[in-house]
């Protein structure tokens, strides 16, 4: 569990807090603590020697993300929508985060941090490339990595229609529509999508000096799976 989680259970056992923190700050040696993946508030993620590499501790720090660690859980919520496995190149998208944003997690610190504690995995797969997975997938990562070219080829189809859709309806030139794979590589601001176009649009629209400033017309596409 994390620190800070130990900590509460010692107070509702009638401990100040204070003397909480202190008990947990002097954990003996054969309480171990996770190193690469920092907790909100300076908190640790600490599990017993034994208990490492356990179904348990995994559970355990899976858990723990997800309740304290938003751009760790986002990450690892949309690599499980994909079956678990995603191309490395589209990691950026996917985690959600941004590329470098004063203040946030970049989305590299959050690849690299999954990896140093071993929740994620990189895989080179005959056919389609340098791929991120999930912790464990063992042979399973060889059956998804089939469902991933089927997929990547129907969103495919699904992006470039939704680029021809957006150039239709006068939402965005289809010309400087940018879709993943491509270069530019889709941007707006410091994240990555799927799909991203300047909009004219008069709502989307700002005035500087008598110029507009377009706005952005951005989209995701996930076949298949619903994102929660």
């Amino acid at each position: 569990m994390t620190t800070s989680k130990a900590t509460g259970i010692l107070q509702r056992r009638a401990i100040s807090p204070d003397a909480a923190r202190q008990r947990v700050n002097r954990r003996g040696r054969t309480v171990k603590t996770l190193n690469g993946l920092p907790f909100p508030k300076r908190a640790r993620f600490i599990y017993l020697d034994s208990q490492y590499g356990t179904e348990r501790y995994w559970s355990a720090l899976n858990k723990a993300i997800h309740e304290a660690n938003p751009p760790y859980a986002a990450a690892l919520s949309g690599l499980r929508a994909r079956g678990g496995i995603c191309l490395r190149k589209h990691f950026d998208i996917i985690s959600g985060s941004p590329i470098l944003q004063k203040g946030q997690v970049a989305s590299s610190i959050v690849l690299k941090r999954l990896e140093d504690v071993r929740l994620i995995e990189t895989l080179e797969i005959d056919g389609i490339g340098v791929c991120i997975a999930l912790r464990g997938m063992g042979n399973n990562a060889y059956y998804e990595s089939k469902r991933l070219r089927a997929r990547l080829l129907a969103e495919g189809v699904v992006l470039d229609a939704i680029r021809l859709w957006a150039g239709r309806m006068n939402m965005a030139s289809p010309i400087a529509t940018s879709i993943r794979d491509q270069e530019p590589a889709p941007k707006f601001v410091t994240f990555r999508f799927d799909l991203t176009g300047p909009t004219y649009l008069r709502p989307m629209v700002t005035w500087r000096k008598s110029k507009p400033t377009p706005g952005f017309f951005v989209a995701d596409v996930l076949l298949g799976q619903e994102l929660v």
